[in-house]
């Protein structure tokens, strides 16, 4: 995945999944770690 705004590869796994959103763990080649966690809804059909 890309850890934006700044277009870095950030290298890691999705670490939990629950129905619309997700947490992931992953580190920036400097050995930084980033935190994820993104909440979503579905689109309804049609659009």
């Amino acid at each position: 995945m890309k850890y934006l705004p700044n277009g870095a590869l950030c290298i890691g796994s999705v670490t939990q999944v629950h129905g619309s959103s997700f947490r992931a763990t992953c580190h920036l080649s400097d050995g930084a770690v980033r935190y994820i966690e993104a909440t979503g809804r579905r689109a309804s059909a049609g659009t």
